[in-house]
């Protein structure tokens, strides 16, 4: 299936379903996605098979991976119920990342998504503080597990240290997280500022830079020991209008600040230097 033929939709409960044009089918009811999910597949199926056989641990396999609507609310589900969940699925057709990162599924904004490529596993962020890790299994199915440690802060940005096989989260009210390589979520500091990106520009620096959108930029220190011997440490840059937005990497060590109304600076964090950028 090409990607021209899937189209955003947004369903009458305000969540995000998807639209195959070809076929002219949705993948949820127009009168909400969020809802029909949340009654058929939760209420009458999970939350009734749980009530019913007092397990505290349950295996699902779907067929049909689709938007991840149904993987989503069974693991707010678990999370809410303390349910120890195994989420398996199967998708021929998996959604592409450019149509995944615009899904709200009703209150839940997904926000961030990074590839741990020295492991086997990506991580996905949304809003309220929500991160999963997911990968492919070999029958062609997806496997989904809710991280360990996460608060309830909206995740702004995930990127990996793929020599180390850390990955740091920033929150836009939590401060700044590592994830290890057991998939626990450690927070170690930072809860002041409202951060929105974080990049780890280069494999050979142990360091991954955050900004804030108060103009703030977080150096975070990884250590090849795991979250906790990592620091983070915050400095304010002087005589910048607007609010940082957004990290890009630039080339090797250095990458790009995006500062909102319209400008860019550069940083350095092999240096720790920021500066103007000029496109020579």
């Amino acid at each position: 299936m090409t990607n021209h033929r899937l189209k955003l939709i947004t369903t009458e409960d305000g969540s995000h379903s998807l639209l195959r044009e070809d076929l002219n089918e949705t993948y949820h009811s127009f009168h909400g996605a969020r809802s029909e999910s949340a009654y058929v597949f939760i209420e009458q199926c999970l939350h009734y098979y749980a009530e019913q056989t007092k397990k505290g641990r349950i295996r699902i396999f779907e067929v049909g991976f689709g938007t991840g609507l149904n993987a989503f609310l069974a693991a707010a589900f678990a999370e809410e119920n303390k349910v120890a969940l195994e989420f398996h699925s199967v998708e021929p057709f998996p959604v592409v990342r450019e149509i995944f990162e615009q899904l709200n599924f009703g209150q839940t904004q997904l926000n961030a998504v990074s590839w741990n490529t020295a492991g086997s596993w990506a991580y996905v962020g949304g809003d309220e503080g929500w991160i999963w890790r997911i990968r492919a299994e070999g029958d062609g199915g997806l496997e989904t597990h809710l991280i360990e440690g996460i608060r309830e802060g909206d995740i702004s940005s995930i990127d990996c240290h793929n020599e180390l096989m850390l990955c740091v989260v920033s929150s836009s009210t939590d401060g700044i997280g590592i994830i290890d390589r057991d998939h626990v979520l450690t927070w170690i500091g930072g809860n002041y500022y409202p951060w929105t990106s974080v990049i780890c520009p280069t494999s050979y620096v142990q360091y991954c830079t955050s900004v804030s959108s108060n103009l703030q930029l977080g150096m975070i220190r990884l250590h090849s020991e795991g979250a906790l011997q990592s620091e983070l440490s915050v400095s304010d840059i002087k005589g910048v209008d607007g609010k940082f937005t957004h990290l890009s990497h630039q080339e090797d060590a250095r990458s790009l600040i995006i500062v909102a109304p319209f400008s860019l600076l550069e940083h350095n964090v092999d240096t720790n230097s920021t500066y103007p950028w000029l496109d020579n």
